[in-house]
């Protein structure tokens, strides 16, 4: 049971009167006070573990009369716009990103020099999971299993793009990153010395662990909202062994593969039986949390969507890295069945196993997103 404290609003405009304390002000003049803080548990009142909102921007206008104030919520969360005529105002928090529990924007009366109260309680997303030795290697969190404690970062696309907003230690395996604004995001996990990454066995869709490639991260998991939460997990082997993933097509549930006929790369990529090979297997370089450039593991090429004299092409290929958007991936993640379609960054368009007639082929290519399974891919 946690300790909490509430205020509601009767309290804190008695506290605020005694904090304004002193000389009084012009009796011609008034003052808004309050704060803006994360209400996690959806109470409207605020608990002792629930954290301010820091640099809020809030704003008090006059009602009919032009006057506006701006004011921005300190340390503790708390702002005080002074020196108002007295009047009917309406002042409002900013939330963009954010869900507001009430009204985001209230209307004071200003009737003498005493401060009058105007407080915003807002919700933030969640991203939370843990860290576990998965002794069998199985990828699947299973009874018996023991948590292991490690380091984990958020990468953030939203009023932060592609910069770490936190790194937070774990304990008992356990992580939470709390008050995130509406956005996409990556969790990157360190592996304990000794021990590599897990996945579930290929043709196995649960998804208990969450993470692949170097460094280990999850594919971007996008809050649509803030309020949401997800769980993002972490599953550890003992021993080592290949970190790169395989691209596994949702629908036939065969691999992107880079074509090394003979044993000589070409500039070929298609979709065949998985074999577990090198050309079977792909690096993912970040570049922002939620877009990648794609490198095949063997060759040290590209995915590239093909551009001859600077026009899109449905043609997908490998190519020599060049640094060109058509070379970079953004990764639209669905939760629910941990599927990641890929859109070429330059024309927007999906990679795409090619299924003419309905008829399966080993065909890649990029064409207009149409949220089909076979635009959609499994990290593996």
């Amino acid at each position: 049971m946690r300790t909490s404290w509430k205020w509601s609003a009767a309290v804190l405009a008695v506290g605020l009167v005694v904090a304004g304390a002193g000389p009084a002000g012009a009796a011609d003049e008034g003052r808004v006070v309050g704060w803006v803080f994360f209400d996690r548990d959806g109470d409207r009142g605020r608990d002792a573990d629930e954290p301010p909102r820091v640099g809020a921007s809030v704003t008090v206008r006059g009602v009919g009369s032009g006057v506006e104030r701006t004011g921005v919520t300190d340390g503790e969360g708390r702002f005080e716009v002074a020196g108002l005529p007295l009047g009917a105002y309406d002042v409002t928090a900013s939330a963009a990103g954010y869900r507001s529990l009430d009204a985001s924007s209230r209307r004071v009366e200003l009737a003498d020099a005493t401060p009058v109260n105007a407080w915003f309680p807002q919700q933030g997303g969640e991203i939370s999971g843990r860290a576990w030795l998965d002794a069998d290697g199985d990828g699947v969190r299973e009874g018996g299993e023991s948590a292991v404690d490690t380091t984990f970062t958020l990468i953030g696309h939203s009023d932060h793009e592609g910069t770490v907003l936190r790194a937070l230690p774990s304990g008992g395996g356990q992580y939470a990153f709390h008050d995130l604004p509406a956005g996409t995001y990556r969790v990157e996990a360190a592996a304990p010395a000794g021990t590599r990454a897990t996945r579930p066995l290929r043709g196995d869709w649960r998804a208990d662990s969450n993470v692949v490639g170097t460094p280990l991260s999850t594919p971007p998991t996008r809050l649509p909202v803030a309020w949401w939460a997800y769980d993002l997990d972490a599953g550890f082997a003992p021993g080592s062994g290949p970190l790169n993933p395989g691209l596994v097509n949702a629908l036939s549930g065969w691999c992107l593969d880079q074509e090394y006929p003979q044993g000589t790369a070409t500039t070929g990529v298609g979709a065949y039986h998985c074999n577990g090979q090198a050309n079977q297997r792909w690096v993912l370089r970040w570049d922002s949390a939620d877009t990648a450039v794609v490198v095949d593991e063997l060759s040290g090429w590209c995915l590239d969507q093909e551009y001859p004299q600077g026009t899109a092409t449905t043609a997908v290929g490998a190519w020599p890295c060049n640094g060109g958007a058509n070379q970079r991936w953004r990764m639209e993640r669905d939760h629910y069945d941990d599927t990641t379609t890929l859109v070429n960054a330059l024309s927007g368009w999906c990679l795409d196993q090619e299924y003419p007639q309905g008829t399966v082929t080993t065909g890649v290519g990029a064409y207009y997103c149409n949220g089909q399974a076979n635009q959609r891919w499994k990290f593996q």
